[in-house]
């Protein structure tokens, strides 16, 4: 593995560029067999409804009680803190974690954890970005 410390501003853009080719096409195979995905066995993809730098969100459903989630899916980097555990850490406090409160407009966490070279979360599926 290359130290970044050991390379030059081209080679660290060329690195940059070729890791996210990569992540690029594991992101768009992810996406070409969603539907034959579940997480967790109970959380099944539906249909992708964004992407980013680090991860897809898919709309999704519970297949026990059939309530539409959003489960957001990112691939697990060993040279990088994962943004899902970040996020999930945060919605977890914000809903003063272990009392089982809703709090209006802060996403319930059904599942975190891995799915083969993913880090999932399973939210809410909320409406759309304000």
């Amino acid at each position: 593995m290359t130290n970044c410390n050991d390379v030059d501003a081209d080679e660290k853009h060329a690195l940059r560029k070729q890791c996210n080719e990569k992540i690029g096409m594991r992101l768009r195979q992810l996406e070409n067999k969603m539907h034959t995905i579940c997480i967790a066995n109970r959380y099944a993809l539906t249909e992708c409804i964004g992407k980013g730098a680090f991860g897809i969100v898919f709309a999704g459903v519970d297949v026990a009680t059939d309530k539409p989630v959003a489960i957001k899916l990112e691939i697990i980097n060993s040279n990088r803190r994962s943004h899902l555990q970040l996020e999930h850490r945060v919605y977890r406090a914000l809903c003063g974690e272990g009392t089982g409160r809703r709090v209006v407009g802060i996403p319930h966490c059904y599942y975190y954890g891995t799915f083969g070279d993913y880090t999932a979360l399973v939210i809410d599926l909320l409406g759309p970005s304000l």
